[in-house]
């Protein structure tokens, strides 16, 4: 853990810098942490240490975020680059949470039960939580949207490239998990087409040129919305031929070349600038999960 004073953000600009950097540097060791965590087998022990080791990495990343998410706000200089840098937060936790489903999902494939309920038999302590966890990996998606529309759109182009891969990470994540939930028939509440739609607005308001980070992320949001409009053209589950959700930012396009970046390709740099690219990554079968995702949905109709 980083010692941090009571009394933050500081006073100047070399302390606002200071602070943002030992965040960052929080914040990237949380992640590293919780993405080097392994389900070894489904014993109790095995399944209670995999749950403890990611509600310790959760819970460290809950109070960097306690700290983090008042500094836009109260910081006397450089506002937006604290907002920047609760953007970053937000991804990273999404990231933990579908690493650590993924990491469940991954025991059962290499193992080679083909349970769909899956999920169901990795209940530590009796809790279901990789529902809780995939049904949290959603909604912090959509906030990593949300934290980057209540940015400065005048200083957004100054961002770093893998920024702009985080807002396409964030959509298509969202994107994805929804058209698995419609393609069985069952609602999912929210606003995220409003959001999709701000977003690529923002993101054209701040883009730099035609071949701009921020302009190759709103092209790719804007076909996966174009999608979603057309969703009626996609078979239902149980028809002869289900199509996959949009391109997840785990999933290389298998045929044909086109001068638009894939989401995979995108999102390259943003792993590459967490240090932690893992190769498991490129297995989508977690966003091809209907029967999962349909069960986090219904965890989502509780509210």
């Amino acid at each position: 853990m980083v010692a941090l004073s009571p009394d933050l953000p500081g006073s100047n600009l070399v302390a606002g810098q200071d602070l943002r950097l030992r965040l960052l540097a929080e914040i990237f060791d949380i992640t590293e942490a919780g993405i080097a965590i392994r389900l070894r087998s489904l014993s109790d022990t095995d399944v209670e240490r995999w749950h403890d080791g990611f509600m310790r990495v959760l819970g460290s990343m809950d109070r960097v975020t306690r700290i983090i998410t008042p500094l836009p706000m109260v910081a006397e200089f450089d506002g937006f680059y604290f907002k920047t840098l609760h953007l970053i937060e937000r991804t990273c936790r999404s990231l933990i949470l579908y690493h650590a489903c993924l990491t469940a999902r991954q025991h059962f494939a290499n193992s080679g039960n083909d349970n769909p309920y899956w999920f169901k038999q990795v209940r530590p302590r009796g809790l279901d939580v990789l529902l809780l966890w995939g049904k949290e990996s959603v909604a912090v998606a959509e906030s990593v949207l949300i934290t980057f529309l209540e940015a400065d759109v005048r200083l957004l182009g100054t961002m770093p490239d893998y920024m702009f891969n985080m807002i396409a990470f964030a959509s298509s994540f969202v994107t994805g998990v929804r058209f698995l939930v419609v393609q069985v028939g069952v609602d999912f509440p929210g606003s995220i087409e409003r959001l999709l739609e701000r977003t690529i607005s923002k993101l054209n308001q701040c883009s730099l040129s035609s071949d701009s980070a921020a302009a190759k992320s709103s092209a790719l949001i804007t076909a996966m919305l174009k999608l979603w409009v057309d969703r009626t053209h996609i078979p239902k589950e149980g028809s002869r031929e289900v199509s996959p959700p949009p391109y997840s930012p785990y999933e290389r396009r298998s045929s044909g070349h086109s001068e638009q970046e894939t989401p995979r390709a995108m999102s390259n740099g943003f792993f590459q600038a967490l240090g932690s690219h893992n190769p498991e990554w490129s297995n989508p079968g977690l966003l091809r999960d209907t029967t999962f995702w349909n069960n986090v949905s219904s965890t989502h109709n509780d509210y």
